[in-house]
């Protein structure tokens, strides 16, 4: 059975401020297209890309929670860190994620 960790959170980010976090990280330029005029709420809401919620949660957390929270990721949906997985693959990643990482209020 997988340890449960406690809820990860985010930082709240407008749209300026969430753009501006992606870019300074080397964001994608199609997740950079994606996420203009969205808060950090909004994207995390909405997305179906498991793969950017991950190196968002890479980016955002500390290196330990990130490393737990991954571990439980591969084991509870089999999917471990996929870039280049399958559609289906991302959005039970994304699922899985918006369960356990919530973005601060």
């Amino acid at each position: 059975m997988a340890k449960r960790i406690k809820t990860v959170w985010l930082p709240k980010m407008n749209a300026r401020s969430f753009y501006a976090f992606c870019k300074e990280h080397d964001a994608c330029a199609e997740g950079l297209r994606s996420i203009r005029g969205k808060s950090l709420a909004r994207f995390w809401k909405e997305t179906n890309h498991g793969e950017w919620m991950l190196w968002l949660c890479y980016t955002a957390i500390p290196a330990t929670a990130y490393q737990q929270l991954r571990w439980l990721l591969s084991e509870e949906t089999g999917t471990g860190y996929i870039f280049f997985g399958t559609t289906a693959e991302h959005r039970k990643q994304a699922a899985w994620l918006r369960k356990h990482v919530k973005v601060r209020p």
